[in-house]
């Protein structure tokens, strides 16, 4: 599960999961300004969002399911 850790969003995503039987891995990120003040799109230069830490935490082997 990706999650920017607002509750409303990470409740649902974990009831989901869990109504599916699931135990979600769960990674928090925050998106870096100027990301964090738009809508979520596919803005230019939307790789630069996450600090490389939180890139770095994103990578292979890809999940079956993404909430």
């Amino acid at each position: 599960m990706i999650t920017d850790g607002a509750m409303g969003n990470e409740r649902q995503a974990l009831a989901l999961a869990g109504a599916m039987g699931l135990t979600p891995a769960v990674h928090r990120i925050r998106l870096r300004p100027p990301w964090r003040w738009f809508a979520p799109s596919l803005a230019a230069g939307a790789q630069l969002a996450l600090s490389g830490r939180q890139r770095r935490t994103l990578t292979q082997p890809w999940p079956a399911l993404a909430i």
